[in-house]
C-alpha cells in the first residue's frame, strides 16, 4: 500500500491508502489527557498540561508505519475543552473519565498518563483506554523529557491497527499495578501501605529492581532502623548480581543512609563515599 501523511497545525493525521486487497482502513482518534503528579514540587508546575501538550506535539509529528487506517492525535485545547465540558478535568478514576469523554467527543481511545519520583528517578505510568482494549505500562528515565521521548515511541507501536495488543501476562499487570500502588502510597506518607505494595511487587513479578530500595526507604520511614538496613542490603545485591549500576548506587546511598541511622557512622561514610564516587565515574547526576 501506499503512506500518505498529512500533519495540520492544530490536529495530525496520519493515514495510509489501502489497495483493493486489504481491509478496509480505520480510524482512531487519540486523546492525550493532562499527566498527574504526585509531588507538589514547584520544579513540576509546568508538567500537567506542559508535559500534555509536548506529548501531543511529539506524536503528531512521529510517522506511523504499518498501520491499516489513519490516526488523528487531537489538539491540546481541543483535549481541555472537551475535559470541560464533560467534567471529567478532575476525574481521577481513569476509566470513566475516557468513558466521560467518549460521551462528549465519540469513539476515542485516550492516554492517561502519571508521574512519579523525582529528577534522576522519575518513573511514568501510562494506560491507554479504548471501549474495548484497555494496555497499561510503566517507564523510567532521568527527566521527563526523556520519559515523553520513550512513550512518544511506545504509543505508535501500541496503536498498530492491523495487529492485536501485545498480551502481557496477568502477574506482569498485577507487579504493574503493585509497584504504582506502592510508589503512589509512599509520596503520600502511607509508608505502611507503601511497604505492603512493594513486596507484593517483588514477589509477583520481580520486573523493577527500584523495588526493593523503596522498600527500604517505605520501611525507614517508619523507624524500623534494622529491617531497613536488611532491605536495603538485599537492595544492593540484587543490583549487584544484575550488573544494574544506576539502580547499584542508589541502593548504596539507602544502605548508607540507614546505616547512618543506625549509628554505624564509619559505614555509613564508606558506602556514601563508594556512591559518589561512582556516579562520578558514570557520570550519573543524582548524587
Amino acid at each position: 500500500f501506499l503512506a500518505l501523511f498529512v500533519f495540520t497545525p492544530q490536529n495530525s493525521y496520519i493515514t495510509t491508502e489501502a489497495t483493493s486487497a486489504s481491509p478496509p482502513p480505520k480510524f482512531v482518534e487519540l486523546v492525550v489527557t493532562p499527566v498527574k503528579i504526585t509531588e507538589q514540587d514547584n520544579l513540576l508546575h509546568w508538567v500537567p498540561i506542559g508535559a500534555m501538550d509536548m506529548l501531543i506535539q511529539k506524536l503528531q509529528h512521529t510517522p506511523i508505519e504499518k498501520a491499516s487506517g489513519h490516526i488523528m492525535v487531537v489538539d491540546t485545547e481541543d483535549v481541555l475543552a472537551a475535559l470541560q465540558r464533560s467534567g471529567s478535568r478532575h476525574q481521577s478514576d481513569e476509566a470513566l473519565q475516557s468513558r466521560q469523554l467518549r460521551h462528549a467527543m465519540g469513539e476515542i481511545t485516550s492516554l492517561h498518563t502519571e508521574l512519579f519520583g523525582s529528577p534522576m528517578e522519575y518513573t511514568l505510568r501510562y494506560s491507554l483506554i479504548s471501549r474495548h482494549n484497555p494496555q497499561q505500562g510503566i517507564l523510567s528515565g532521568d527527566n521527563v523529557v526523556t520519559l515523553l521521548n520513550q512513550l512518544a515511541k511506545r504509543i505508535p507501536e501500541l496503536l498498530q491497527m492491523n495487529t492485536s495488543a501485545p498480551y502481557v501476562a496477568y502477574e506482569q499487570r498485577f507487579a504493574d499495578d503493585a509497584f504504582i500502588f506502592g510508589l503512589s502510597h509512599f509520596y503520600q506518607g502511607s509508608f505502611e501501605l507503601a511497604e505492603d505494595y512493594f513486596t507484593t511487587a517483588i514477589h509477583s513479578g520481580d520486573s523493577y529492581p527500584q523495588s526493593r530500595r523503596y522498600l527500604a526507604k517505605a520501611i525507614a520511614a517508619q523507624g524500623d532502623i534494622p529491617r531497613a538496613l536488611a532491605a536495603a542490603q538485599e537492595a544492593v545485591n540484587y543490583a549487584q548480581q544484575h550488573a544494574d549500576n544506576s539502580e547499584l548506587l542508589r541502593s548504596q546511598f539507602e544502605l548508607g543512609v540507614a546505616q547512618w541511622h543506625n549509628g554505624d557512622w564509619h559505614q555509613a561514610k564508606n558506602n556514601i563515599t563508594a556512591t559518589q564516587q561512582m556516579a562520578q565515574s558514570g557520570k550519573d547526576l543524582l548524587y
